[in-house]
């Protein structure tokens, strides 16, 4: 891996003590280039703004205002913090080697994927930070591991515009950040050309599996069902953001022997009620497997009842799955990375809920990860993007309660995030 060399130009000696620290904890990340260097010639150059000629062996150079200044492209705001510079140096990593991303070119998808290409954030991309223009941005692939850091604040983030465009003020009133750390995460992956942007207020409909929801609410009873996620974060002990939706089931899926059993169990305030037999398949080791559906359920705090329903596993029995996942909320898809192909079942779900998934959210939740790394949650990510999908990718312990709850939180998130962009 190519090394590449920051250096520092009128800053104080603790502005460059902590841009030396920043740098070596970003250096425990896989794909991470930069050193810090006190002699040039340097690829990129932190400069005070009253430098009036910034070192001339820099290639790129970003000035440092005082806070509470205007901030023109080329510049950013004191105090450093580390999304900041960390989406720059990526920013500016890009422009010196726009080499190929983790096996993908993003930029090429991007346009693609879209009607019309990037209009603004290229692969040369301003090395500004994102500012509140009102500009949309919608994730086109799930971010890699090294990026959201097992960070909740970040994959809540990266989950709320996984299905719709919104801009930064949407995405600070939903995720309880602010502004700047929305456009600072934003910075960073457009860095790697995970976003694409919208310059134009986009009519958004919000997706809708649950018509029956229209009639069951009527105008008088609407504000209601619009406290029915409130009530869920509420009995889960999940933090209560702003938030709207519209249907009261949330379905589990996956492989035979990945936990949806076992992670209904973890949430459920009642038994589980289960329609297990004898397991006959030969190919699995699992004593009892589900042929029907697992139930649990949630009562609310607000007199509503969230059910969880769980779907049997083997492919045979797949004509239950569009039933079971009628009018559900969501769809959370469990893998056993200890399979042979997990890849494999993945797609299988992906193709089996196919037109649900075209309109509702979902999360992928990997188990037993830590006994069997290979394959890791991006490798899931790029299956994902060859389906045009973007979903949360978590690893999940099934027996977990706190695991289990966070599949259930960023998938309320996305619910959340359609009903915001649907509400403008």
């Amino acid at each position: 891996m190519t090394t590449l060399k920051l250096g520092a130009q009128g800053l104080s000696d603790p502005e460059i003590g902590l841009v030396k620290t920043l740098l070596k904890l970003m250096a425990t990340e896989p794909e991470f280039s930069w050193i810090f260097a006190t002699n040039g010639p340097f690829d990129a150059l932190l400069a005070d703004a009253s430098v009036a000629e910034p070192n001339k062996d820099a290639v790129c150079v970003i000035q440092l205002v005082t806070q509470g200044h205007a901030v023109a492209p080329g510049q950013f705001a004191r105090p450093i913090n580390a999304p900041a510079l960390e989406g720059w140096l990526r920013s500016a990593e890009r422009q010196l080697k726009p080499t190929v991303y983790m096996g993908l070119d993003y930029q090429t998808h991007a346009s693609a994927l879209q009607d019309k290409p990037v209009p603004r954030f290229q692969a040369a991309a301003s090395s500004a930070p994102v500012q509140d223009t009102g500009e949309r941005y919608k994730l086109i692939r799930w971010p890699p591991p090294m990026t959201l850091r097992n960070d909740r604040n970040r994959v809540r983030l990266a989950t709320l515009i996984t299905r719709q465009a919104m801009d930064l003020k949407q995405l600070a009133q939903i995720s309880g950040q602010s502004v700047a750390e929305c456009g600072a995460f934003i910075m960073v992956l457009n860095s790697l050309g995970l976003v694409t942007v919208t310059t134009a207020p986009t009519v958004v409909v919000a997706p809708s599996p649950v018509a029956w929801a229209e009639s069951a609410f009527p105008e008088e009873k609407r504000g209601k069902a619009l406290g029915f996620i409130s009530a869920i974060r509420r009995k889960l002990g999940l933090q209560p953001p702003i938030s709207r939706m519209r249907e009261y089931k949330i379905l589990f899926t996956g492989t035979m022997g990945a936990g949806k059993t076992t992670a209904i169990g973890a949430v459920s305030e009642m038994p589980p009620i289960v329609t297990d037999v004898a397991n006959t398949d030969k190919s699995h080791t699992k004593a009892r497997t589900t042929v029907g559906l697992d139930f649990g359920q949630l009562q609310l705090d607000n007199g509503d009842r969230l059910r969880l329903f769980g779907t049997p596993g083997q492919v045979r029995f797949d004509f239950l799955w569009s039933i079971l996942a009628t009018n559900a909320l969501g769809i959370i898809i469990l893998t056993d990375n200890s399979r042979p192909d997990p890849l494999a079942d993945l797609n299988t779900f992906l193709e089996g809920f196919s037109k649900q998934l075209d309109s509702i959210p979902c999360v992928i939740g990997v188990g037993r990860l830590p006994s069997h790394p290979q394959p890791d949650l991006d490798a899931y990510a790029d299956l994902l993007f060859q389906h045009q999908r973007v979903f949360p990718i978590l690893p999940v312990d099934v027996r977990d309660k706190a695991d289990v709850l966070q599949l259930i939180d960023m998938l309320l998130a996305q619910v959340e995030a359609n009903a915001a962009s649907g509400s403008n």
